[in-house]
């Protein structure tokens, strides 16, 4: 891989690259290796454009704060769009049913569900919110303690996450009526 336009072939590609590419990748400072993207995850579109339009491939992770931002991250020969990659070594991550959204375990051809990370990064709670760590850290039987993140994933065969949904909409929408009152 010369780490330009991952799949692409031929002399399209160096037209392109000449063309239009290098001058992006020059705004740029010329020699970026490597993206990395946390928070929200990119879409496979945006990923993609990305990559071609700079030319070097883009690392994904997927964590919290209550995780120490660790979770998931993308190996970096991974040129699949869409998806966080595999848990970090600090990670045990495993997806719990959620009937209320319509994910599921059994859901073929691949199980969702709430995704749940426990590990020794995962804090011990909220400073001074007793209620709200108690809604959102458990310990099971094991005495591992899980924070329930309230995102939606599905693993891959080859163990890595895709997010596919939230529990919870982040933004809220005001009605016109409503903003000021």
């Amino acid at each position: 891989m010369n780490g330009r336009w991952f799949g692409a072939r031929g002399p399209e590609r160096v037209l392109w690259d000449f063309l239009v590419f290098r001058k992006v990748r020059a705004v740029l400072g010329g020699q970026i290796r490597l993206i990395l993207s946390g928070g929200a995850p990119l879409s496979g579109d945006t990923q993609r454009f990305t990559n071609i339009c700079i030319g070097a491939p883009i690392g994904q992770g997927y964590g919290l704060t209550e995780t120490c931002a660790g979770g998931t991250f993308t190996e970096y020969d991974d040129t699949s769009v869409g998806r966080v990659g595999p848990p970090l070594p600090c990670s045990f991550i495993k997806l719990i049913d959620w009937s209320e959204g319509g994910y599921l375990l059994s859901d073929k051809p691949m199980s969702r569900g709430e995704i749940v990370i426990g590990g020794p990064n995962v804090t011990l709670g909220y400073f001074k919110s007793e209620d709200k760590t108690n809604e959102v850290y458990k310990v099971d039987e094991t005495g591992m303690r899980w924070f329930y993140t309230g995102d939606i994933g599905q693993f891959h065969d080859d163990g890595c996450l895709e997010i596919v949904d939230r529990k919870k909409d982040i933004v809220k929408l005001f009605s016109t009526g409503n903003m000021f009152p």
